[in-house]
């Protein structure tokens, strides 16, 4: 949005306990400020405690005065809309569940333009709420610059992001417990893997076959070495942002049928059952033996990330035309 001559400013709340968090907390103590700004990617962003995240979208509403102010979907999502943020043209966009359980609360306060990432998200959200003629609604897809995704060689390893219970690591374990032959990937989530009262990362470092690689934000480096993405989640995504991002590469996608991934997989991959264990293995057996199967997922894969839908330009086409709708809506 930056690139196409707008002005962007992000706020984004700290939540306690990785680096960030600790720089700001280092800063917060020797210099006495809460709130930090810098920039990032030719855009303002601003950090704030999330006890005060209210607080600082009323002063940075008096700031910058934008055009328009969007809330993103998150615990938080309900002190974003304070009266002064209402003052403006307002959007919420959606990227998960948790949040549209209460989104009643935002439509009562007077929120009348919505943002989904998936077909799915929009109807769960329809089934909360009473919406009527004045009420704005969208599914626009997750955004994907191709360039930070696509690599020119697949690897050959099946792999894993975010190892723990929502994401289905009971299931992604029992995969590879079962095929010791095949060499799997296990990527952290952003922050420690979460001890569940069975210590995960002990359970992944007891198996010969398993790698574990920490967190990045450089995803080629981590489908160089994909042969297979699995996605076995036990809650309902959004949308399940990996499964287009390696599908531009043509990595098959296994995925779990809850939420919005059927829609956002597609061909280019299998649905299966999130809890049917048994189905999981035969069909990561199949695909990963029988090299024709694997062929054709592997081009509906690329075929699935390449539809209109998922273009990095559409996408920003159809957040821009949104957002102007917003504003020309008071």
């Amino acid at each position: 949005m930056v690139a196409r001559g707008h002005d962007v400013s992000v706020l984004s709340a700290l939540a306690p306990g990785d680096l960030i968090w600790l720089r700001n907390r280092a800063l917060g103590r020797i210099f006495g400020f809460g709130r930090t700004r810098e920039k990032f990617n030719g855009y303002s962003l601003f950090r704030e405690w999330g006890n005060n995240i209210d607080g600082a979208v009323d002063s940075l509403i008096e700031l910058l005065s934008p055009d328009v102010f969007v809330g993103h979907g998150g615990y938080l999502l309900e002190r974003l809309f304070t009266p002064r943020a209402m003052a403006k043209p307002v959007a919420a966009h959606f990227h998960g569940t948790p949040p549209i359980d209460h989104a009643n609360y935002l439509h009562e306060k007077g929120v009348r333009n919505y943002i989904f990432c998936s077909l799915f998200l929009q109807s769960r959200f329809l089934e909360r709420v009473a919406c009527g003629d004045h009420d704005n609604l969208a599914v626009i897809y997750n955004a994907f610059d191709p360039n930070r995704y696509r690599v020119s060689a697949i690897g050959d390893r099946v792999t894993f992001i975010n190892p723990n219970s929502m994401k289905g690591v009971d299931i992604a374990l029992a995969l590879a417990e079962a095929f010791p032959e095949i060499p799997f990937l296990f990527v952290k989530g952003w922050g420690k893997i979460p001890d569940e009262g069975s210590s995960i990362e002990g359970r992944v470092r007891s198996l010969p076959n398993v790698t574990i690689s920490e967190s990045t934000a450089e995803m080629r480096a981590i489908y160089r070495r994909t042969r297979i993405l699995i996605v076995p989640s036990q809650v309902e995504e959004g949308a399940g942002r990996v499964i287009t991002e390696a599908q531009i590469s043509g990595i098959p996608v296994l995925a779990s049928e809850l939420g919005g991934i059927p829609e956002v997989l597609g061909d280019g991959g299998v649905v299966l059952p999130h809890n049917d264990i048994v189905l999981w293995i035969e069909t990561l057996r199949e695909v990963w033996q029988n090299s024709a199967v694997w062929r054709n997922l592997s081009e509906q894969a690329q075929a699935q990330a390449a539809r209109a839908k998922f273009s990095y330009e559409t996408v920003l086409d159809e957040y821009e035309t949104f957002l102007s709708a917003c504003i020309a809506r008071v």
